[in-house]
């Protein structure tokens, strides 16, 4: 009878362990207007650091649940622990102390854009030189750190979508940002014959947001995105969308 009873029980405890772990769910806030990276695509959320996020999180078995919010709430809801995980950051010493960054995952190129018949020179290397000009940005966005703290007219939209359009219509003489993502909504609109560019002002890494008291999953997420990085399955991901 003990024996049985010992069995029995080495046997319960075995089927305890041996069931599949619940699913773990993780809050990933990002925004929607900013293609190739993430974007809305048949009412489907989609892009580069969409698609290189999952598949971070299904390697480590956790779903992710996708809000889709304006950048600047995104970023106060990282700052206050609001959500899980943020996707996708450009670092400053300000963000650094706020929230955790996890990356660079990829980096990108912050230019000017003009229209071609505008004949403005840019010196990139001379912000005081654009002090007659309105540049357009986006409202939550960090550029360059000389850019966010240079003395000039800026004028802000909601998203990359409204400041490429108010480029057209004259209603800005610049707008700055990625240039991937300039050229993606400039070839959506039917513009990219009407757009140039400035050289790069910077190359820009991008990373991960997690709020402070988040600290154990940004060290969880970090290692397999460095395992990803390492095997090239990150690149891999980037080049996809790029062929």
């Amino acid at each position: 009878m003990i024996k049985s009873l010992f069995t029995y029980l080495c046997i319960l405890v075995t089927s305890i362990y041996s069931l599949p772990a619940s699913a773990e769910t993780w809050v990933v806030q990002t925004g929607s207007t900013f293609p190739p990276y993430n974007f809305m695509q048949e009412d489907s959320l989609t892009g580069i650091d969409v698609d290189i996020t999952n598949e971070i999180l299904h390697k480590m078995d956790i779903t992710p649940e996708f809000e889709i919010l304006p950048w600047k709430r995104i970023v106060k809801n990282t700052e206050t622990g609001q959500t899980d995980m943020a996707v996708q950051f450009v670092a400053t010493e300000e963000r650094r102390e706020k929230i955790i960054l996890v990356g660079p995952f990829r980096s990108g190129e912050t230019v000017f854009a003009m229209r071609k018949n505008a004949n403005i020179t840019i010196d990139v290397t001379n912000l005081d030189t654009l002090k007659n000009y309105t540049i357009g940005t986006v409202l939550g966005f960090a550029y360059t750190d000389k850019f966010d703290i240079a003395n000039l007219t800026k004028d802000v939209a909601k998203d990359n979508i409204s400041n490429l359009q108010k480029l057209i219509l004259n209603r800005v003489d610049l707008i700055i940002g990625d240039k991937n993502t300039i050229k993606y909504i400039a070839k959506s609109l039917g513009v990219s014959n009407d757009i140039e560019y400035s050289l790069p002002l910077k190359t820009v890494p991008r990373y991960f947001g997690f709020p402070k008291t988040k600290k154990i999953y940004a060290e969880r997420f970090e290692k397999t995105l460095n395992d990803m990085k390492e095997s090239g399955e990150i690149q891999a991901i980037i080049e996809k969308w790029e062929n």
